[in-house]
């Protein structure tokens, strides 16, 4: 099994999410739609968090609240790169599409996304596009891919062997100056998105889906 992993510094202002057009499929349960972004965390989302707040925990850092807009920002990504793979070739340079990268098939502007960060400031612009700008901080995103089962403990694991990825989530190394007061998560597919945030969420924390939380009452 092939696992790939990216990551990139990306400004966000993320707020409310256009409809979508259709009902995406939950993952793990082919057939069901899934609530549309914004509005409630699937039990992957729950666990990917849960498990991410569990490693900053052990390493002497808070718990994070999971923020509406930046996992808005990040099921989109998530749908997109699922569903069309983002945006596949290169760029006029010739340089190959990255994670980051976004197709034209959605409510969002096409976006090649090379990993010399040439686009960087279209990056940044893409939240905004897909939302009322109510996140005024800056965002930074994590993306996970496989060709296999995504399996959540391992995503974690994978990205936390890694210096630059495991700094991120931990606020260490060059992100030492910056105190993490939320963070987002997206889960479609093969495809898991972790998005940190500088400043709190004006439009709050996201909550499980009922289904998700009737599931884990006792």
């Amino acid at each position: 099994m092939k696992t790939w992993i990216s990551w990139a510094a990306v400004a966000v202002a993320a707020g409310l999410a256009p409809t979508p057009a259709a009902g995406q499929p939950e993952e793990g349960r082919p057939g069901v739609a899934a609530p549309a972004p914004g509005t409630c965390l699937t039990a992957p989302e729950v666990e990917l968090a849960r498990l991410v707040n569990q490693y900053r925990e052990g390493r002497g850092r808070r718990a994070l609240p999971v923020s509406r807009s930046l996992s808005l920002v990040a099921r989109w990504h998530a749908i997109d790169l699922s569903e069309n793979g983002g945006t596949r070739g290169t760029d006029p340079r010739g340089l190959p599409c990255g994670l980051q990268s976004w197709s034209d098939r959605g409510p969002w502007t096409r976006l090649c996304y090379t990993a010399d960060h040439h686009y960087a400031e279209e990056m940044w612009r893409k939240p905004r596009e897909l939302t009322a700008n109510a996140y005024l901080g800056n965002g930074f995103e994590l993306v996970y891919r496989t060709s296999g089962p995504l399996v959540l403990p391992r995503v974690v694991a994978r990205w936390t062997d890694g210096a630059a990825q495991r700094d991120m989530i931990l606020a260490e190394g060059v992100w030492r100056e910056r105190d993490w007061p939320v963070m987002g998560v997206g889960v479609v597919g093969p495809y898991a998105v972790l998005w940190f945030g500088d400043q709190p969420d004006r439009q709050g924390e996201l909550l499980p889906c009922p289904s998700v939380a009737s599931a884990s009452r006792p």
